[in-house]
């Protein structure tokens, strides 16, 4: 995530389930930092580096933001092994969805370390990591998110009975024990995918690509599109995907700085 934009905080939203017709949650300001006194627009952002890119580099950046969503977010809880998260993570981006969680549960540092490297998909998206569940689930219900948890309980609904227009954060648990009984307590909903083999459950990554592959088919047969950004939440997005497009961001700043292009 890039460092120059500040995120807004869980106390900028009101608490409680979700509204379906309420706009969904979206985590930035329209401002980047440069240093303590330095601010820029996105639109500022935008016109001092959009002629460094390629025409087909900018339709490709037209495409994935127009089909960008903050309304899901999947949010692992607990796996052992960091090549399942950095499945999730190349999922979700794949699919357009923009953030995505990581809740430790333990006090192994190597959750963290998943930050770094699955980066051809991480570096598209907007990780946050946990220490334990409850925080989790508390902040992303604050930003107005209903909770569901895969589960193979008998208390459970299949997915394709729910509204994933809803703004949903979705729960999958770890490889040996599942979800979570914390995060069953605390969900909102319980679902599981219907299986009719042998088998009684899929690998966590595996699930969690069938589960977001469904998502955004039930979201486009219920309302025509996935990506559901505004024209500004667009620019936003664009302008930061432009500066997380650059390799070396403290030269795009010094570029941003000499042209003096500073909010007022």
């Amino acid at each position: 995530m890039c460092c120059l934009h500040p995120l807004l905080s869980s106390s900028d939203f009101a608490g409680g389930l979700p509204d379906p017709a309420r706009k969904c949650w979206f985590p930035y300001k329209d401002e980047f930092n440069l240093d303590e006194q330095t601010r820029i627009s996105s639109e500022m952002v935008i016109g001092t580096l959009d002629p460094m890119f390629a025409a087909d580099r900018k339709q490709k950046f037209d495409q994935i933001i127009a089909n960008r969503t903050f309304s899901i977010c999947p949010v692992v809880e607990g796996l052992f092994d960091i090549g399942n998260i950095c499945a999730v993570f190349r999922t979700a981006e794949a699919f357009g969805l923009q953030s995505v969680h990581v809740i430790a549960n333990s006090d192994q540092k190597r959750y963290k370390e998943a930050r770094n490297i699955s980066m051809g998909a991480e570096k598209w998206l907007d990780v946050e990591v946990w220490e334990n569940t409850n925080e989790c689930v508390q902040v992303l219900r604050s930003r107005g998110y209903r909770i569901a948890v895969t589960d193979m309980g008998a208390d459970t609904v299949p997915i394709h009975e729910l509204d994933w227009t809803i703004p949903t954060a979705v729960i999958f648990g770890n490889e040996h024990n599942g979800t979570s009984e914390e995060a069953l307590a605390l969900a909102d909903v319980k679902c599981h995918i219907p299986m009719v083999g042998m088998v009684e459950s899929f690998n966590v990554s595996v699930a969690a690509g069938i589960l977001m592959y469904h998502i955004v088919g039930d979201r486009l047969e219920r309302t025509g599109i996935h990506g559901d950004l505004s024209s500004e939440e667009q620019q936003i997005l664009r302008a930061e995907f432009y500066l997380r497009n650059k390799r070396n961001v403290k030269d795009v700043v010094n570029h941003l700085l000499k042209k003096e292009l500073v909010l007022t």
